[in-house]
């Protein structure tokens, strides 16, 4: 990299611990009167809301609401999908956007009219994000922006909660006194996170991308909370307990540690952590399953269609019934048992069958899939998170006593089974509380209310920027991945791109800790500031060309007097103790400057 690649900006000091900076950001509730929580799922999305209490705790059983069930359920959760029209205006949502799509006259010839969006949550775990990032959809793989999809999903439920509070008599009060919160995986990178800010924009949560109207919660630090909070878990001081957050998309997963039991006050004492096994790799595990029965061909083929999608909506209903007991059945949409195609389906799967050696049937208008096939479904996923566990439960650091199962995914059998069996291996009680899935949206309120409840995190990366230093043989040993130049101010000679790292991989982070650096211009006549942000999860490293320290974004000030910062430099405020990272940025005359991490 060339020295544009570098900060425009060269260290002169640093201190830390400068909380009053971010005062909004740490107390986010202080300024509204009323709290809604989205638990934004891969395959559900609901919400939860209260009303604030200056400087009172709330009653988890009494003042923390979960919305009603939506349209075409009984849940607290409706089905994250989403259809638009040709010009990406918005058409239907949740359940009623299946149903929709599949109660269109002409099925066949009207569905290049509309574009459909169903769990694409997990795609926002990709690299190289950017809000340029676009979903593919369903019927017509026609891509639409990945911030405008999740932002009119967004808008649909802050319409519902709206609703809500009209509902019980509370429609005048003022719309821009809530402090919206929206859950993400702990898994998450920066990027990601932005693009749910970005987003709440869209979906007109928020009106512009840096307010402090809304908080991004992790989510299972806030199912933690409830738990924890709602005496699902009984716990003394120094007990460790973890929790598992078991998604459509995700499982996360945060290791508390009790400081307080009285105030459930609690620090971290393992990285987050956690991976791509939800629910939703079973899903794929049954559609390839029906994939390699009807063959490639004819499954490309029948993809997006009516038949297919009806026979999604009967599987999500009825997987997480699956038991190790019972043979499980799944009725046919007439598609595959009364249409042109049924007899074909049938042969298709006699074959199958035979050649796999296993059970599967159609038995008046049902899928019949046997217990070895429903094993063979759920195995490779449950395996996954499993063995995870098993690691953290192994760990010397970890010392846990109770194990937590949240999310809509701990209501499946076949994942408790294989849970309790760990527990028993490891004498460690495990817990699935009630109505797991309101677990997280429930929690995100808690926290919101109280977000200093949990006191310490731990840092599953080092950030840091990359600045030019004066070249010192000592501190710049000779390395491939060094770039020297001539400084255009002292003429002396300078490293290029050096890192200056705020945090390391694995640091305890209080609540509110906070980072400020000192910047010194580089160039004569400098009149704006640039510091550019990376993370690693590797130590030591001390050049940004380095292959494993990624760039993440930049930090820009501009209108800057170049005679004042030649002197004194701009400081740099980062707070890192909380949610997502703040930054802010203070001119020699102590004027704040509202700034961002414009991620790349």
């Amino acid at each position: 990299m060339g020295f544009s690649e570098a900060s425009k900006a060269f260290r002169k000091s640093s201190t830390q611990q400068n909380e009053s900076v971010f005062v909004k950001q740490l107390n986010p509730a202080a300024n509204h009167s009323v709290i809604c929580a989205i638990d934004f799922g891969t395959s559900g999305i609901g919400f939860s809301f209260a009303f604030t209490k200056p400087n009172e705790e709330l009653d988890p059983k009494s003042e923390v609401f979960p919305n009603k069930p939506w349209p075409l359920t009984d849940s607290f959760k409706t089905s994250t999908s989403i259809i638009l029209n040709k010009q990406n205006d918005f058409q239907a949502f949740g359940k009623q956007a299946t149903q929709f799509i599949t109660n269109l006259r002409k099925y066949e010839q009207t569905r290049p009219d509309y574009r459909y969006f169903h769990n694409f949550k997990m795609q926002l775990s990709l690299p190289n994000l950017n809000n340029g990032t676009m979903l593919c959809d369903e019927l017509t793989k026609e891509e639409v922006p990945a911030v405008t999809v999740i932002g009119l999903c967004l808008k649909k439920v802050k319409e519902a909660f709206l609703e809500q509070i009209r509902l019980l008599g509370n429609g005048n009060f003022d719309k821009s006194n809530v402090l919206w919160v929206v859950t993400v995986p702990a898994i998450w990178k920066d990027d990601a996170k932005k693009i749910m800010r970005e987003a709440s924009v869209i979906g007109g949560l928020i009106g512009f991308i840096n307010s402090d109207s809304l908080l991004l919660v992790l989510e299972p630090e806030a199912a933690s909370m409830w738990c924890l909070i709602n005496k699902h878990i009984e716990v003394q001081r120094n007990d460790v307990f973890i929790v598992v957050d078991c998604g459509g998309g995700t499982i996360d997963v945060t290791v508390h540690k009790v400081k307080d039991s009285q105030t459930s006050i609690v620090s971290e004492v393992f990285p987050v952590s956690g991976g791509d096994w939800g629910s939703e790799g079973i899903d794929k595990n049954f559609f390839y399953l029906l994939e390699e029965i009807m063959g490639t061909e004819k499954y490309t083929e029948l993809l997006g269609s009516k038949g297919i999608l009806l026979l999604r909506e009967e599987w999500e209903k009825r997987k997480l019934a699956c038991t190790e007991a019972d043979e499980t059945s799944i009725p046919l949409p007439a598609f595959f048992s009364k249409g042109n195609y049924a007899v074909e389906f049938e042969n298709a799967l006699d074959s199958y069958c035979r050649r796999k050696k296993v059970t599967i049937s159609v038995d008046s208008n049902n899928l019949v899939l046997s217990k070895a096939v429903i094993k063979q479904l759920f195995d490779p996923v449950i395996e996954k998170i499993i063995n995870h566990i098993d690691k953290i439960l192994t760990n010397s650091r970890i010392k846990a006593t109770t194990l937590i199962i949240v999310g809509n995914f701990a209501n499946c059998e076949l994942l408790q089974r294989e849970f309790l069996k760990k527990g028993r291996e490891t004498n460690v009680k495990v817990i699935v509380p009630p109505n797991p899935g309101v677990c997280v949206a429930n929690g995100a309120v808690l926290i919101a209310h109280r977000p200093n409840v949990i006191s310490d995190h731990l840092s599953r990366f080092a950030y840091g920027s990359a600045i030019n230093q004066t070249y010192d043989a000592v501190m710049h040993p000779d390395s491939e991945y060094q770039i020297t130049s001539i400084s255009k101010q002292s003429g002396l000679k300078e490293v290029v791109g050096c890192m200056d790292w705020f945090i390391g991989v694995d640091e305890v982070m209080p609540y509110g800790k906070t980072i400020t650096r000192i910047y010194m211009p580089t160039d004569f006549g400098q009149t704006k500031m640039e510091v550019r942000f990376y993370e690693t999860t590797e130590r030591n490293i001390i050049y940004q060309n380095h292959p494993l320290c990624r760039y993440i974004g930049k930090i820009v000030t501009k209108d800057l007097v170049y005679e004042e910062i030649r002197q004194k430099g701009v400081k740099y405020h980062i707070l890192f103790g909380a949610s997502e990272i703040h930054v802010r940025s203070e001119d020699p005359k102590g004027k704040f400057h509202e700034t961002k991490i414009e991620y790349k």
